[in-house]
């Protein structure tokens, strides 16, 4: 949110995206090389699965772990660290996932701003700004009613190819 005071919503946004990304990394790379082979020979069944997990999904389980903020951001890179997601997928992939969670909360701080310091007329910018975090909320369910969409289409392209 201070990007949006500081930046306004682009550069905020564009500032906070380049920082959390370089942030990631730097801890990915922490955990993969100074924690990954002692987490290894001490995997247990939980590790084992989300290594499997991450292996075959690789980009999708990082986007979705980033849209779905379950767990915190700084312990999601020290997981993908010690997981044999190779370092150029975990980057595009946190890269563009972290976009628009990144715009929005920019965004609200922009909103912020304007609404108590420039002395306008705030009340679209606080709209747009709930509105925002609306839909970056319910992000995880949108994406799930379009994978179930698509598979329906697909399932009805290959029925009516075999008639």
């Amino acid at each position: 949110m201070t990007a949006g005071v500081l930046f306004g919503p682009v550069w905020g946004t564009i500032y906070t995206v380049i920082g959390a990304t370089l942030g990631a990394c730097a801890t990915f790379l922490v955990s993969r090389y100074l924690v990954k082979d002692w987490v290894d020979k001490r995997s247990s069944a939980k590790v084992i699965m989300v290594q499997e997990l991450v292996r075959k999904e690789g980009w999708k389980f990082v986007a979705i772990a980033r849209i779905t903020p379950v767990f915190p951001f700084n312990f999601q890179n020290y997981v993908f660290g010690v997981t044999d997601i190779s370092f150029r997928i975990f980057f595009w992939a946190t890269f563009i996932s972290i976009i628009p969670g990144s715009f929005t909360y920019v965004y609200l701080g922009y909103a912020g701003k304007v609404a108590f310091a420039d002395g306008q007329d705030a009340f679209p910018l606080i709209i747009i700004a709930v509105i925002l975090l609306l839909l970056f909320s319910m992000l995880p369910y949108i994406i799930k009613k379009i994978k179930l969409i698509i598979k329906k289409k697909k399932e009805v392209s290959k029925s009516c190819i075999m008639l």
